[in-house]
């Protein structure tokens, strides 16, 4: 599957093999800073990214509104 001759005869293969796992290090690294800040922006706030829709939405007029008028509809439609 890997021709690994070739990488081996090569004079700087051990640089070339630090470099790439330097690079799968820096990436994983990275992905973890972004990581710990959308916990600490959602999580740890003591506010989940739900809540804080949650009351953008709630404070739209336009949004109360269709909201009320969709349970007023629903409790009208039920059969008992």
């Amino acid at each position: 599957m890997f021709n690994l001759q070739n990488l081996y005869q090569q004079p700087l293969a051990i640089l070339q093999i630090l470099g790439i796992l330097l690079a799968i290090y820096a990436t994983c690294t990275l992905l973890d800073f972004i990581r710990q800040a959308l916990f600490a922006v959602t999580i740890a706030s003591g506010r989940t990214l739900v809540d804080l829709l949650w009351d953008k939405a709630s404070t739209n007029q336009s949004f109360r509104l269709n909201t009320q008028a969709n349970l007023t509809a629903s409790t009208e439609n039920k059969q008992f």
